[in-house]
């Protein structure tokens, strides 16, 4: 192993500037892509609304909102069920720098940042 303390090395000795950059670029990913934080769901469509997460169900009443504290991601898609039996159906997983926003003409996610 070798250690850098200061000075000048050789580039087998440091680290690659290629390397450095790719640590740079990754990290974003590792944050967003993180699979903890908080999951909100938002409903101003007027009506109630159950969605369904893959792994629970939630009720969401009119005009109102819900945020699961620590849930992470979904495990795969999600459905929202109207009172009328309409189910709008969103590609997942839903994770927490997206928000479920739910109105009168469907179901879509929103970023929260």
């Amino acid at each position: 192993m070798q250690v850098y303390s200061g000075g000048t090395m050789g580039a087998r000795g440091a680290w690659p500037r290629g390397r450095a950059l790719l640590l740079l670029m990754a990290t974003p990913c590792l944050v967003s892509c993180s699979n903890t934080g908080d999951l909100s769901i938002s409903n101003v469509s007027g009506e109630a609304v159950t969605v369904d997460l893959g792994d629970e169900q939630v009720d969401v009443t009119a005009d109102g909102g819900v945020v699961l504290l620590g849930y992470g991601c979904t495990p795969g898609d999600i459905s929202v069920e109207r009172p009328s039996g309409k189910t709008d159906d969103v590609a997942g997983p839903v994770c927490p720098d997206q928000q479920i926003s739910i109105d009168a003409d469907g179901v879509r996610l929103v970023p929260t940042n």
